[in-house]
């Protein structure tokens, strides 16, 4: 069995990872091309899929010879996930021993190890030369292991037992329809409606209960930052709509800008012919070429639209602060943080009253080569922040311009 279990959960182990798909339709595709090659060299078969949000998309692959189903949770990814950026670690499990790899964020394509409880001697020559290496910012290890400068951590500690879900992050997903058939739950045909009957007599049952009261509410606190895009999405849709930026002919790509009115690409000419080619050059779906007049072009395209921030409970401004170097420091990115005041617009109907009262915030200015998907987990952790815009400059330059609502 490639399983461990945290808490009552079992969590899956062993996946082979791979990265490089621009979207998760193409990381399916590919895990489905790869899975029909196994199949004709009649290798263990591939029935699992885990997906994983970062950019470009990351999954990795499995099968029901190694014991995993449908819903389990990929170890590795909930602890990629967990610990940023690039380090090598050996846990002790029930099980045995277990090794993670990863660089960047990215899991290794066979870092994701389980060694019996007997194979102590592999697993720590193992991890051993992943400390010699010298490109992991950070090594993990039990103190038994004897390793300089490894940091013995639970695995306990660094991950928890995985929720329940249907949609929770890091599950594996069924390949093919005979391995779905095999699962104890509802079918989408069947499930997705039910679900989303359910969630919408909770919204409408919560609007009655909401609006019904006789206290009356304060919209002009309310609307700022419930209305706000949340960090997380916004981060994972920019990343995703720059690095899909348009090829088009005669130009040459250079930077982009990404906002709520979705993506501006910046191109620079480079043949005779670009200003002919642009009067031949068909706009992509949804986008808007224009001529600038030193002959450069932009692109300005859409892209989907984040999810709002909802109602989330703020932090004071030293626990904001806290909070964000605790989880961007590390990283290699250049942290500005800076306290400021924004004036939230009147309600609709109160423009003639006095204004509402300024809301304190803090300005949260990152720049490195860290893609913000990469930081998307690190950003959900953090409650009340919204992304105002993020700038790429070819090959690999990152800004990141964001706010959080504090006390």
């Amino acid at each position: 069995m490639t399983t461990i279990v945290i808490g009552k959960r079992h969590l899956a182990v062993g996946l082979f990872w791979q990265v490089g798909a621009a979207r998760a339709t193409e990381a399916r595709q590919r895990a489905l091309a790869l899975a029909e090659q196994q199949r004709t060299n009649t290798a263990p078969s591939i029935d699992f899929l885990c997906l994983r949000a970062t950019c470009p998309v990351q999954y990795g692959v499995s099968g029901l010879e190694d014991g995993h189903r449908p819903g389990m949770t990929a170890a590795a990814a909930a602890l990629a996930d967990a610990l940023p950026g690039s380090w090598a670690g050996i846990f002790a499990v029930a099980e045995g021993w277990y090794y993670v790899e990863t660089r960047r964020g990215f899991i290794a394509p066979t870092g994701d190890r389980l060694f019996p409880i007997v194979d102590k001697v592999a697993a720590s020559a193992m991890v051993r030369k992943a400390a010699a290496d010298g490109r992991f910012d950070k090594i993990y290890a039990p103190a038994g292991f004897d390793i300089a400068n490894a940091e013995d951590r639970p695995l306990s500690d660094i991950i928890t037992a995985p929720r329940l879900s249907l949609f929770a992050a890091n599950r594996l997903r069924s390949l093919s329809p005979l391995t779905a058939a095999r699962r104890p739950v509802l079918t989408w045909k069947i499930g997705a409606p039910i679900c989303a009957a359910i969630v919408g007599l909770f919204y409408a049952w919560y609007a009655y209960i909401d609006w019904s009261s006789t206290e009356p509410l304060k919209p002009a606190l309310i609307a700022v930052w419930e209305s706000a895009p949340a960090a997380a999405p916004t981060a994972l849709a920019c990343t995703t709509g720059i690095l899909s930026y348009p090829t088009l002919p005669g130009y040459a790509f250079r930077h982009a800008e990404c906002g709520s009115a979705g993506v501006s690409y910046h191109y620079e000419g480079y043949a005779r012919q670009s200003k002919r080619l642009y009067a031949e050059t068909t706009p992509p779906d949804g986008c808007r070429l224009t001529l600038l007049e030193n002959g450069d072009l932009t692109a300005a395209c859409p892209i989907a639209r984040s999810s709002r921030l909802g109602r989330q409970a703020r932090l004071t401004a030293d626990e904001a602060r806290r909070a964000i170097w605790r989880r961007m420091s590390g990283l290699g990115l250049e942290i500005k943080v800076s306290a400021a005041s924004e004036q939230p617009s009147p309600p609709p109907g109160a423009e003639d009253q006095q204004p509402p009262a300024a809301l304190p915030i803090l300005k949260v200015d990152l720049t490195g080569n860290l893609p913000p998907a990469d930081l998307a987990a690190d950003f959900a952790q953090l409650p009340a922040m919204t992304i105002e815009s993020i700038g790429f400059v070819a090959p690999r330059s990152w800004t990141i311009k964001g706010k959080l609502y504090v006390q």
